[in-house]
């Protein structure tokens, strides 16, 4: 707003200034054509000053458009490209077939070997610790975008990490390990990962650049 008010407090300045000298040369051209030309010298000249730095006021503009533009063109495909790594992790994740089918068949009750199964394809067992796959990758890549572009995904890997922290605390060969709620929290892993990825496919087709 200030920008904006200093910027018509100029160009009001500048014209009541262009007025004033306008109606010094009228006078002066008039009250002595022969010492100072005449009216349609003085106009002509005025003229092709104002041409001239019309058109560098012009390309000046066209300049930084064009600058500004680059630099939005730039930050959209950095943008795009962290989108496809994060698909790429995406795809490394096999639970479709898996976390879903055991729900279609409503089977919750597992050995300490099946649950062991089933937490792999979401945590990797090193055999001294238990640690996330892929999550933290994306996790990394997210946190290194822009606020406004990070919010888009903040809620879902949010659950995902929370869900995820609470199925490798539980102790897959405890007697009152709770099957239910251990699929129930890679289920809604699931639909994190699923809606992380309908966002990204709708951000892609909205900051791609298409000729």
């Amino acid at each position: 707003m200030k920008e904006k008010t200093q910027r018509f407090i100029s160009g009001f300045l500048g014209a009541i200034i262009g007025t004033l000298i306008g109606f010094v040369i009228l006078i002066l051209s008039i009250s002595n054509a022969d010492v100072y030309g005449n009216l349609a010298d003085w106009v002509g000249g005025v003229g092709t000053i104002l041409a001239i730095i019309v058109a560098v006021l012009i390309a000046d503009k066209t300049a930084k458009d064009n600058s500004e533009q680059a630099k939005k063109d730039r930050s959209a495909n950095l943008y795009v490209d962290d989108l496809r790594k994060i698909i790429g992790f995406l795809t490394r994740i096999n639970y479709d077939r898996n976390i879903d089918n055991l729900y279609k068949v409503a089977k919750f009750k597992f050995n300490p070997k099946e649950r062991e199964e089933i937490r792999g394809y979401f945590v990797k067992d090193t055999g001294e610790f238990l640690e996330m796959r892929v999550a933290p990758e994306i996790q990394t890549i997210i946190y290194g975008m822009a606020s406004e572009k990070r919010k888009n995904f903040q809620a879902d890997l949010n659950i995902i990490m929370s869900e995820l922290i609470k199925v490798m605390e539980m102790n897959a060969y405890s007697q009152t390990f709770d099957d239910r709620e251990f699929i129930d929290r890679l289920n809604r892993t699931v639909q994190g990962y699923k809606n992380m990825g309908k966002t990204i496919e709708k951000e892609i087709n909205d900051n791609s650049n298409f000729d």
